[in-house]
């Protein structure tokens, strides 16, 4: 039994994926991340509400209780997360030793979970100086934004791919549905009048190129972000000069935090004289 009463072991160990979240800053918007979370991995597989501790419970044991098979924890961060403040003491609840939000946090990183920074709200990530010492390495956790709709939905198949890629054991659940790209258009013999000019944008390339580009495209609007790199960097390879190609890449590179590759790939553009 848990320390809530509740019966344990219907879920693998360590595969458990806990929502830290503070109800005044985000409460609505992690009942929909919630559902959405239960409804690919399942509702065994999903903790919350570590705000109803009962009565005569330690806290820290019930935390520690709740956290003890989980592999992730998502911080679900608003743009109120780091400033509300405690209402008797005064100042901001994080910074308080016994804030339950930062104490979930603590265990996290003391057992060593995934943690993931989720930013909803239009937050942006908080800064060191705004937390406990305990907690300085948050920033430095590589985060997902969820935005409001329309973008909702689609930043979280890309939440729960992410978390099904990186969790074995979650990969036999329900995952999201993401639609295969379309076939690229049959592929046209180029003129036999030379290679492509340097540089060419897709609307001036021959046939084959073009329905590459298509093809490339239709990954990147699917947000199937590997397979849209892999496209372009093929097309890069082809023609190390196609500068729309090295762009595109560049952005993606840049949008998945892949900051030094974007740097040696815009280097490279410049050997080639783009």
């Amino acid at each position: 039994m848990g320390a809530d009463g509740s019966s344990e072991g219907t879920s693998a160990p360590n595969t458990r994926i806990f929502l830290s979240y503070r109800r005044d800053d985000s409460g609505d918007v992690t009942g929909r991340i919630y559902d959405r979370l239960v409804k690919h991995f399942g509702a065994d597989q999903i903790v919350r509400d570590v705000d109803d501790i009962p009565l005569g419970v330690d806290f820290v044991d019930y935390i520690e209780d709740k956290l003890s098979d989980c592999r992730w924890c998502l911080a679900i961060i608003g743009d109120r997360w780091a400033s509300i403040e405690n209402e008797e003491s005064g100042g901001p609840r994080i910074m308080q030793p016994n804030d339950n939000v930062r104490l979930e946090l603590e265990v996290a990183f003391e057992r060593k979970l995934l943690l993931v920074p989720v930013l909803v709200r239009g937050a942006r990530p908080p800064k060191a100086e705004e937390l406990p010492e305990s907690l300085h390495k948050l920033p430095r956790r590589n985060g997902q934004k969820v935005r409001r709709d329309p973008d909702f939905n689609r930043d979280m198949e890309k939440l729960v791919a992410s978390l099904a890629q990186h969790t074995p054991l979650l990969k036999g659940q329900s995952t999201p549905e993401v639609s295969a790209p379309p076939a690229p258009t049959q592929p046209t013999p180029p003129p036999p009048d030379g290679p492509r000019p340097s540089g060419r944008k897709p609307a001036e390339a021959p046939h084959r190129e073009r329905g590459r580009y298509r093809q490339a495209e239709a990954y990147d609007e699917r947000d199937q972000l590997d397979e849209a790199m892999d496209a372009y960097r093929a097309l890069l390879e082809e023609d190390p000069q196609d500068h729309t190609a090295r762009a595109r890449l560049a952005r993606l590179l840049h949008e998945t935090s892949q900051f030094e590759a974007t740097l040696t790939l815009c280097r490279e553009g410049l050997a080639h004289g783009e």
